[in-house]
Parts: C-alpha cells; structure tokens; sequence
C-alpha cells in the first residue's frame, strides 16, 4: 500500500496549494473527476452490534479514471486503504470500507479520501477535473437499544 503522512490539515492545504499553483481548471482538456456522494452506516446485525462504513464513489468527469485508492480514516485507528480499477465517466460504485463494532453512543467521525496524495504522487494518481471534491467527513452518534423495550401497562 501507498505510504501516506497527511493529516487532514494538510490534505486541505494540498487542495489550496494545489488551486495556487495549477488555478482553477478550466476543463480545457477532457478528465475524470472523482467524487464521494455519500457516507454511508447500517447495521449488519440483528443485535445492533456490528456498523458497517460504506461510501459511494462517482466518476463525475468525461473520461474514464484509472485505477485509484480510496482511504478512510476513523481515528485514532490507522488509515485504512481500499483499491478500485479504475471508474468509467457518469458512473459511481458502492464500496464496504469496514466494519466496527457500535460503541455506543461515542460519537465517530469517518473521512474518506478518493485518490488521496501519497509520497510519490502528491496530486494522487488520477489527474482530475477537481480535486476538491475528494474528500467527505461525516460524524454519527450510534446508541444501543435497550436492554427490554418497556411496555405501557395500558397495553398489557
């Protein structure tokens, strides 16, 4: 897997660095754009125990993106690192990113990154359209159920 040093800080002074330097794309040349939709959680379990973290992934460019990671972090865990083969322009993908077990009522927070920099690639490996569309963070508060789901004694 790629070596990645960023905190998220710098993933966001990357994206302005980046403007800085290269503008805003004036989508002279035709190029995929990646984009996360949506950060997804549901249970997995009839007990409420097991969240799975999914995301959804959109090629919203004009040509087809080459194969590219995609990173979640949900600290204070390392960064988790997923492979897509690539993305054909106006289609988008499901991807399972984990799985944790419900702490319960501890809020979590997940950012996904699509494509991020790495070392070696500081742009990422697909040359996009965008890039500020490349990462999305999202924070939920999962509570456990009830032990007994207590019953009006009118309803008896």
């Amino acid at each position: 897997m790629p070596s990645i040093d960023l905190t998220l800080g710098e993933l966001d002074r990357f994206a302005q660095r980046f403007r800085a330097e290269f503008g805003t794309p004036r989508h002279i040349l035709p190029l995929p754009n990646l984009r996360i939709n949506r950060i997804t959680t549901i249970f997995i379990d009839f007990n409420l125990t097991q969240l799975q973290i999914g995301a959804n992934i959109a090629n919203v460019g004009t040509v087809a993106a080459g194969p590219f990671n995609v990173m979640t972090i949900i600290p204070p865990d390392p960064p988790l690192f997923q492979r897509v083969d690539g993305l054909a322009p106006g289609t988008a993908i499901d991807l399972v990113l984990t799985v944790l077990e419900n702490a319960g009522g501890q809020e979590t927070c997940v950012t996904v990154v699509v494509d991020p920099p790495t070392n070696e690639r500081p742009y990422g490996e697909v040359f996009e359209s965008n890039i500020e569309d490349n990462v999305l963070t999202d924070c939920f508060i999962v509570l456990k159920p009830p032990d007994k789901i207590p019953i009006p004694d009118d309803k008896r």
